[in-house]
């Protein structure tokens, strides 16, 4: 190796008569130069250095250091020492730490101030200094957020809402248990066996008895207890609920789907049909379980028993207009999968009256969805008596045209399920007064709503995203009285009492 191009803290000097070396010689002889490192190269470490001399002791500015010594900056007020002066002992220190302390002795004088102390019997534990050096870094500013990157929780009390958080993520964690022993006992045909199967349904009626009680309950006393906690709290009560459960939950079919909301919104005509008919989907047992378990909380139920409610309704509207003979006229907004208007197409013995129905919905695959199943179950049962219109259009538009509606002539029942949900009140009565203004003589307007005493709030908002504007009784009757002033007002509830309605009928 040239010495002009070797290592740079490796020097040439000067070398005997190459004549003189015989053919075993190395070569030029190179002394080694220890690296050194300053204060830039340490931070974030506080180097700090104290020497003895002649029984005085004190502190002296750190400048540089090396394996074998420290250079420092000698204090003004003391006399600058000569070369080869003997230090009776210099204290290396970093962030406090003693990292060498040995007598030294003075082996360099630079300019009028820096002074190099060459350490004798020891030396300087560079690799343990760096290594603390990286530490602190790292400490500083962790790539990955440091032990804790979503503690957000720590340190928050409510250990009410807590406790009630760990006992769920226990109870799933013995489910899981479970689940996987009778998958590898009956196998996976049978766990996953067709709907229609005896199998099928004897799977779903022990997680049905076994199972979804106990979550359902849990999940409820969950909400409970987030009502009674400080609302302050309520970030750090979402992270720790999502760090024991999160998991679990988005593995079931519906969650995940309303978490991920691929058209925009959470409650979309998938979602409503996990809720309706698809109760029991997921890629494992465990998925499925607790796909069955969130489908049966008091929101989820409370979707299906509007359902059941506004069939009814429409049941007895259609006897009341039956002696009319005219098509009696529905139409329902934001309509999904329209599952009232299905049902009730799918189980009648028979229409007392010729019915007319439009469905409105911005999505087209909620319309493409129930156009698939109503139009042979018209042609097949309902030729004549029956007809089914689909209207596809956005809501901005239906709330914002004034004249949306034109030409559609008047209906004799309206239906308003969810919309209400993601309304504000200058909203609510605007689209209020339109859909009223439709009404023929006698029509009737149904508009639901959530009640803010939903006990399934906390799953929807803390797991899901999924907000709604909730509104009590009053409230209700109050964007109604003031959407349509002349009309008669009732409040009528489904089984679970979690989403009420408000009745409007035209004088």
């Amino acid at each position: 190796m040239n010495a002009e191009t070797s290592h740079p803290n490796w020097a040439p000097v000067s070398s005997p008569d190459t004549s003189a070396l015989t053919s075993n010689a190395f070569g030029r002889e190179l002394f080694f130069r220890p690296l050194r490192h300053g204060s830039a190269d340490l931070a974030p470490l506080q180097m700090n250095v104290r020497i003895v001399l002649r029984g005085l002791r004190r502190f002296v500015a750190f400048h540089n250091l090396s394996q074998s010594g420290v250079a420092v900056v000698w204090p003004g007020e003391l006399e600058l020492p000569s070369r080869d002066t003997v230090i009776d002992e210099v204290e290396v220190c970093a962030d406090g730490q003693v990292v060498v302390a040995a007598p030294a002795r003075v082996s360099s004088l630079q300019g009028d101030h820096i002074v190099g102390l060459e350490l004798q019997g020891s030396i300087v534990a560079i690799d343990g200094l760096m290594a603390a050096r990286d530490t602190r870094m790292f400490a500083a500013a962790p790539p990955s957020g440091g032990f804790f990157p979503d503690g957000a929780w720590v340190g928050v009390g409510e250990e009410v809402f807590k406790g009630r958080v760990a006992e769920l993520a226990l109870m799933i964690q013995d489910a899981r248990g479970r689940c996987e022993a009778y998958e590898a006992e009956l196998g996976w045909d049978r766990i996953h066996a067709p709907s229609d199967s005896l199998a099928h349904h004897a799977i779903v009626r022990f997680v049905a008895d076994e199972l979804t009680p106990k979550l359902v309950h849990q999940i409820c006393a969950i909400d409970v207890a987030r009502r009674d906690a400080d609302p302050d709290h309520d970030d750090a009560m979402r992270a720790f609920a999502r760090r024991l459960l999160h998991s679990d939950i988005v593995a079931a079919p519906i969650m995940r789907r309303a978490l991920e909301k691929p058209l925009g919104y959470p409650g979309d005509y998938e979602v409503m049909r996990y809720m309706y008919e698809r109760q029991f989907e997921g890629s494992t047992l465990l998925a499925r379980a607790l796909a069955h378990a969130f489908v049966h909380t008091p929101p989820a139920r409370a979707v299906r028993a509007r359902k059941d409610m506004i069939r009814a309704e429409l049941q007895q509207l259609l006897r009341e207009l039956a002696p009319t003979g005219r098509p009696v006229r529905l139409l329902s907004i934001a309509a999904g999968p329209a599952q009232e208007v299905f049902e009730l197409l799918r189980d009648a013995d028979d229409l007392p009256a010729p019915v007319d129905i439009v469905l409105f919905d911005q999505e087209v695959s909620a319309l493409a969805f129930a156009y698939g199943r109503l139009r042979g179950l018209v042609e097949q049962r309902w030729q004549g008596r029956a007809t089914v219109t689909y209207l596809h259009e956005g809501i901005k538009a239906l709330i914002k045209n004034p004249d949306f509606f034109d030409g559609m002539g008047t209906f004799d029942g309206v239906i308003c399920c969810g919309l209400y949900d993601y309304l504000p009140d200058r909203v609510a009565v605007s689209l209020t007064a339109k859909l009223f203004s439709v009404l023929g003589p006698g029509g009737r307007l149904w508009i639901g709503n959530m009640s803010g005493h939903n006990p399934g709030r906390w799953i929807m908002e803390h797991h899901l995203e999924w907000f709604l504007l909730y509104r009590s009784h009053a409230e209700m009757i109050d964007f109604a009285s003031r959407g349509a002033p002349t009309a008669r007002l009732e409040l009528i509830e489904e089984v679970t009492t979690v989403n009420p309605f408000v009745r409007l009928t035209r004088a």
